[in-house]
């Protein structure tokens, strides 16, 4: 079976190996192989991405403050304000939260397999998420720190110059070019990371 990424037809390659082989880079979700140049389409790609996070935050938020507001206006007046005091402090203290969780696990690489695997369970936990909708009522009392705790790992899964996925398929990327001797290195060329293709589908 080829690397992650490989595509058919494509050898591993080696030292020894007639010319060098072609090291395909991994494409990821949205960002396709553009990650290797990082050029405009890639600073697009992570604008769209991070546009689409930031939404789909804000239309989760919405829900869960309509259903914290419905849970609250059952309560008297004085009750309520205590309670908004206490829910405003624990939102502060899950937006950091979430954030530091976030940056802490931005350091760790995402590698291709693991990115494969994600894909494969995306449908199966949309599936379960669907089920779950009883369990947001039942949250709607804690539902403002939940979102400030996703608001906060979002925000901090965009803002960032390389993301655990891209980190992952570089070193992968980088890998399979040293162990395919190079990525066909000869005496009057030096070793250098070949362009990823512009021509193929990179939106998967």
């Amino acid at each position: 079976m080829p690397p992650a990424g490989s595509e058919p037809g494509h050898g591993t390659g080696g030292p020894g190996g007639p010319g060098g082989a072609a090291v395909e880079p991994f494409a990821l979700p949205v960002l396709g192989t553009s990650w290797l140049d990082r050029g405009f389409g890639y600073g697009v790609r992570r604008g769209v991405l991070a546009l689409c996070t930031l939404l789909f935050v804000a239309l989760v938020g919405a829900i869960g403050t309509a259903l914290y507001l419905g849970f609250v206006s059952v309560l008297p007046a004085g009750a309520r304000v205590v309670v908004h005091v206490l829910e405003g402090a624990a939102a502060a203290v899950a937006l950091a939260a979430g954030w530091v969780g976030q940056r802490r696990a931005g350091a760790v690489p995402v590698s291709p397999e693991e990115v494969a695997a994600g894909r494969r369970s995306a449908g199966r936990s949309a599936a379960r998420g669907f089920g779950n909708r009883g369990l947001a009522v039942l949250l709607s009392p804690v539902l403002p720190a939940l979102v400030a705790y996703i608001l906060g790992r979002s925000l901090a899964a965009v803002l960032v110059r390389e993301t655990p996925r891209e980190i992952g398929a570089r070193l992968d990327y980088e890998r399979r070019l040293a162990a395919a001797g190079g990525g066909g290195v000869t005496p009057d060329r030096p070793a250098r990371p070949r362009p990823a293709p512009r021509n193929g589908p990179s939106w998967r």
